[in-house]
């Protein structure tokens, strides 16, 4: 078997966790050490498949006929437990987003039908709703607030917000 593998894998080195050795290719090996039982490839199926020519040359050992059962790498476990991470993360950035954007809009309409409303002797024109929803908009926090108010909080909110710009 160490011949076919000789043949297959020539003086490359492995690396990593299946090195045997810090620098030594597998043709300079010695044939009579063992391999180590659960390896990266399937030693048998491989040699077999290029013993039997089924392998275009052009291909690599990877890319060859796989051994019986699943592999599983620790690192790809990882990736995949970090992508799903990932993913779960974005999709609650993006409920954020919706909601933000959702109370924004409300502000919007409660303010535009705030317009022309007398409070205190003042008149709320387009410019102070204008003003007050960009600030609005700049601080969710105290939009959400806003929102909570009744109508005659949410019209002294805006006169106290017009006297002071």
């Amino acid at each position: 078997m160490y011949d076919e593998m000789a043949t297959i894998f020539g003086d490359e080195v492995a690396s990593g966790k299946h090195a045997k050795y810090d620098s030594a290719g597998l043709g300079n090996e010695p044939a009579t050490e063992d391999f180590e039982v659960g390896a990266a490839y399937d030693i048998e199926s491989t040699a077999q498949a290029g013993r039997s020519g089924d392998q275009d040359q052009s291909m690599s050992i990877s890319q060859g006929t796989r051994g019986k059962g699943k592999r599983t790498n620790p690192q790809l476990k990882i990736m995949e437990s970090l992508a799903d991470s990932l993913k779960s993360i974005a999709n609650h950035l993006h409920e954020g987003k919706e909601e933000e954007e959702k109370v924004q809009d409300e502000c919007l309409k409660v303010l535009r039908g705030m317009v022309g409303t007398q409070y205190d002797h003042a008149i709320f024109n387009s410019e102070v709703v204008d003003a007050a929803y960009d600030f609005l908009v700049e601080h969710p926090k105290i939009a959400k607030g806003f929102l909570r108010r009744e109508n005659a909080e949410k019209a002294c909110w805006l006169y106290k917000f017009m006297k002071k710009n």
